[in-house]
């Protein structure tokens, strides 16, 4: 156990004293292998992701609005709880009965006061009917959907 503990020393000190070298040679061999290179970070931020689900559901949810042009006024520690306390959050995703975190309206920015947790159905009925000024047929049955060509009115 010793002898490990002051191999690691070892390695430590080696390390902090060589520093640039050690980093000069780190950058060498991505450069010679840059495709390895790629593959592990991958996996390590793959790795990350998995073990941190809740963070970078965050981030993605606040780099889309920014892509999106609306504000995101929520600390992590905020949006985390609203989801949490909404018990939602195994139930979230991208299908029609997903859950989502939908705006009041779709105006203003992302912030405590002006969200709610939703279905994906409910949020784009609410956008469908702010649009078209009208709500949307709701079908219950899937076979109520009308086929493409057909005469049969059903708005």
């Amino acid at each position: 156990m010793a002898k490990t503990e002051d191999s690691r020393e070892r390695r430590r000190v080696y390390r902090a004293t060589n520093r640039a070298k050690a980093r000069a040679q780190k950058l060498a061999w991505y450069a010679a292998n840059p495709e390895r290179h790629r593959e592990i970070e991958r996996k390590a931020i793959k790795k990350w992701n998995a073990a941190h689900p809740m963070i970078c559901a965050f981030w993605h949810h606040r780099g889309r609005a920014k892509t999106r042009g609306i504000p995101f006024l929520f600390t992590f520690e905020e949006w985390s709880a609203l989801w949490i306390e909404s018990g939602k959050w195994e139930e979230r995703g991208s299908g029609p009965e997903k859950y989502c975190m939908a705006r009041q309206g779709d105006v203003g920015p992302y912030a405590l006061g002006n969200v709610r947790i939703c279905t994906n159905r409910e949020n784009n009925a609410e956008q469908s009917a702010r649009i078209k000024g009208k709500p949307r047929k709701q079908f219950t049955d899937p076979h109520d959907f009308p086929l493409p060509g057909s005469t049969a009115s059903t708005y």
